[in-house]
């Protein structure tokens, strides 16, 4: 093999590792843009599941505070708690 054959398998061979070199770290790259997408959803639905369960939280206790109301409302009326529960549904 003459010198300029190695010299141009050399060359080939170069050429090679840095697109390989370059594929790997584009695909580097890929992976760790992929990665903080799904780890901001992951936030972004953490996020939003905390949100929706605290709106139910308050949901209730609002809900319990106003059927409360209620039944003090029928108990100063005369009607029992207990029948006042009754009435409007509240364990």
């Amino acid at each position: 093999m003459t010198l300029a054959q190695e010299c141009r398998q050399l060359r080939r061979a170069l050429s090679v590792l840095e697109e390989t070199s370059a594929n790997e770290k584009t695909r580097l790259i890929y992976e760790a843009r992929l990665k903080a997408a799904r780890d901001k959803m992951a936030e972004i639905d953490y996020a939003q599941d905390k949100g929706f369960n605290k709106g139910i939280r308050k949901g209730k206790k609002e809900g319990m505070a106003m059927g409360m109301e209620k039944v003090f409302a029928l108990i100063d009326r005369g009607i029992s708690p207990t029948e006042a529960k009754k009435m409007l549904g509240v364990t």
